[in-house]
Formats: structure tokens, sequence, C-alpha cells
């Protein structure tokens, strides 16, 4: 792969809603998730609603760590240009700011639309950017799309309404799907009024695969997004995700893919091997 060809490490990195969504995630990590999203300029940071607050407080302003909390594995920000070889040409007016994510009623879909609504609202209040939203999969796999749409348009609702500024995306959990179910899932999400389709938790039925991007993308149309989540865990499975018409990723190997990736656009050797850890 010529490096012509390649988007710049900084283009690469605007992809990846940073994930950390394991039950056992510490405050620590987050603070770690969220240094580690700025010093690679990731996107976003995608946590569940407990971790809202301190998210929404480091992203704010970093210096709302208490001096000397800083994780050692990560530099200080006068380092970052040392330690991640991805500079940003001075010309360039590069948005670097950190979204944070949120998500809804996770990963079961199985609260009720009022649950979900409400859950939107307090994070929405929490000063999220985003939100991430479980489908009901029962009631889609028994046809009963009023309802499906309904979870929906409740989050919707409760993120702000047509004049929104949060962005709602609507997790289909593929994996669990067939194909027709998946073209139903994404066309009610699109009529419901959401901004993007995202394939999968990452923690039920598998995760995101090339061709469930494309057909997603082939459903919602070049103006909404599509959302590749679940499973990717190297920087080769990320291009093939974009190349297929992902254009965000959410994934907990964040850092080892960009680490692959930059090593790659510098025309060294990566490692590609997938050990299976991560979501």
């Amino acid at each position: 792969m010529e490096e012509k060809n390649m988007l710049k490490p900084t283009e690469f990195a605007r992809f990846f809603d940073h994930t950390l969504l394991k039950p056992e995630a510490t405050t620590a990590q987050v603070r770690k998730l969220v240094e580690e999203a700025y010093h690679y300029g990731f996107y976003g940071v995608c946590v569940n609603p407990i971790h809202v607050p301190l998210a929404v407080e480091l992203v704010s302003d970093l210096t709302g760590i208490p001096e000397g909390e800083y994780i050692e594995e990560i530099p200080e920000p006068e380092n970052v240009a040392d330690e991640f070889p991805m500079v940003i040409e001075e010309e360039e007016e590069t948005d670097t700011g950190v979204a944070v994510v949120a998500v809804i009623d996770f990963p079961l879909g199985a609260g009720t639309a009022l649950m979900k609504a409400y859950e939107t609202e307090k994070v929405v209040e929490m000063g999220v950017d985003e939100v991430d939203m479980v489908i009901p999969i029962g009631y889609l796999k028994e046809k009963n799309y009023y309802m499906v749409e309904k979870h929906i348009a409740e989050v919707i609702r409760a993120a702000g309404g047509e004049e929104r500024d949060v962005v709602v995306k609507v997790i289909l959990e593929t994996g669990l799907l067939t194909e027709d179910e998946k073209k139903v899932a994404a066309a009610i999400a699109m009529a419901a009024g959401a901004d993007f389709v995202k394939t999968s938790t990452g923690f039920l039925g598998g995760g995101a695969t090339v061709e469930d991007v494309r057909l997603l993308r082939e459903v919602v149309g070049p103006y909404k997004g599509v959302k590749a989540s679940g499973g990717i865990r190297t920087a080769e499975a990320a291009l093939k995700m974009i190349e297929a018409g992902a254009n965000r990723l959410g994934t907990s190997r964040t850092v080892q893919i960009m680490e692959q990736y930059i090593a790659l656009y510098h025309g060294e050797d990566a490692d590609m091997t997938d050990d299976g850890q991560g979501y």
C-alpha cells in the first residue's frame, strides 16, 4: 500500500469511537481512554452512562484530572508529538475535539421505550454529544415494526427531537438478524429519523462484517451514517470496513489499530495478527 493512496493517520483516527464498555471498567481506565483519544485524535469516546460525567469533564478540560493522577503509560500533552508520530500540518484546519458517546439500553435493548427515553434524557443532561441505542430485537423478530420505530422515536425525542444537536445511532445487532431483517431494521431507523445505523454491540451474536456494512450503506444511502462495531481488531479490518462504506468505527482496540496503521503509513512492517482480544 503506497503512502500517497493512504489516509493520513490524523484522518484515519477521526473514524474511531474509542470504546470502553466492559462492566468492570474503572475510573482510572476512563481517564486513560480520554487521554488516549486526545493524543491520537479519535473522534469520540464511547462509555456506559455511569462514566459519562467523568468523560464529559475530562473532554471539557483535561486539567480536571487531579495533579499526579495521569496514567503513567500516557505522556503529558507536551510530549505527545514525540510519542505519537501523527503530524498535522499548520495550514490544515482539523477538527480535533473529542465527542462523548453514551450507550443506551445496552447491550440487550430489552428495556421499554420510556426507559430508553429516560436514560437518554439523563445522559443528554450530563453533556453527551451522541447516543448509541439498542433496538428491541425481539420486536423486530416478530415483525412488530411499530414498536421498533417507537423505541427509536422515543430516544430521538428525548435527545432533543428534530432540532437536536445530539447524534442518535441505532444498534441493530446484525449478528442476530437475517439479511431481510437487517434491511428492515435499517429502513425503520431511517424512517424514525436516526442519524446512524450501527452493526453491533460487540457483546452478542458476532460483530461487524464487510458484507453487513455494505448492505447497510445501500439501505441508508450516502447522507446517513454507518458505524461498524464489534470484532474490529486490526488496521486491515478497519480499512475494509471504511472501504465498504462505514464512516465511523467502534472498537476497544483503537490504540493497537492506530499503532499498526502508523507503521503502515511510514512503510514499516505491522503485525496484523488478530489475538481475539477486545470488542
